[in-house]
């Protein structure tokens, strides 16, 4: 049965990490204790070893990529032959890509507002 690696939280204020560097590709067989992946959290870079015995079936980010915490990261499976064909890995999905924007800021402040507010300013608040 397939099952899912995902982004691990290695420190207490952990929301998100960079891979590093994977330990293993794809196809490789690995054991309880074997290193997988060496990740850059907000205070060290630490390398995480397999909880599992299994198969690395297929890497969903490549070195250099940022995961937040409990993003699928790995497919792997039990034996080597096992299909993972319509496997949907287990864990939070990534974030949605930004929205391409003008350049122009994302807020709008209307007009009334802002001359409303100058007027209670006076000038000695401002020197």
């Amino acid at each position: 049965m397939p099952f899912t690696l995902t982004m691990p939280k290695l420190s207490p204020t952990m929301e998100e990490g960079t891979l590093v560097k994977w330990h293993v590709k794809e196809g490789d067989h690995v054991e309880v204790g074997d290193v997988l992946i060496e990740v850059a959290t907000d205070k060290a870079t630490v390398e995480h070893s397999a909880l599992d015995a299994g198969y690395v079936r297929k890497i969903l980010i490549s070195e250099g990529s940022t995961a937040r915490v409990n993003q699928p990261i790995a497919i792997f499976t039990e034996s080597a032959d096992e299909s993972i064909e319509g496997y949907e890995p287990e864990g939070e999905a990534p974030p949605p890509p930004p929205v391409e924007t003008s350049g122009r800021p994302q807020y709008t402040l209307r007009l009334e507002i802002v001359l409303m507010c100058l007027k209670n300013v006076s000038a000695e608040k401002w020197c």
